[in-house]
């Protein structure tokens, strides 16, 4: 129901860089995320937290690391959107002879609970 919804997001911008710190050794990622954010009828304050996550997979798609975050959301008064950006988040991978920089991959999304997957999961259905 619309009148449960807390907070609508969605993720707008994905800025990154991947440097070699070294060529035989490791490469390193810096990236940002950028949010929009629509507060629901049912927000209770002002401030929302926003848990997202960024996931490193090797090349068999395999998850080899993964960490969560939190956004905090501030709506200002009388404002029900809002544009914002996750603080930067740096990563540095292996490489090797046998790895190359192209065999990592890095997923960022929402990081949901069961009830929000359920729910997107059907919404996207309905569509």
């Amino acid at each position: 129901d619309l009148t449960d919804l807390v907070i609508a997001a969605r993720i707008t911008a994905l800025n990154g860089a991947c440097i070699f710190v070294n060529r035989q050794t490791a490469v390193q990622v810096t990236m940002t995320m950028g949010v929009e954010a629509t507060r629901g009828p049912a927000a209770a304050g002002r401030t929302v937290q926003l848990p997202y996550f960024v996931a490193v997979t090797g090349p068999d798609e395999e998850i080899l690391d993964k960490a969560v975050y939190t956004l905090a959301v501030e709506f200002p008064a009388n404002t029900q959107r809002a544009r914002m950006r996750g603080e930067e988040v740096r990563l540095t991978l292996p490489v090797s002879a046998d790895r190359r920089g192209s065999d990592w991959r890095v997923f960022v999304g929402f990081q949901l609970t069961e009830a929000e997957l359920v729910m997107n999961r059907s919404r996207q259905a309905a569509r």
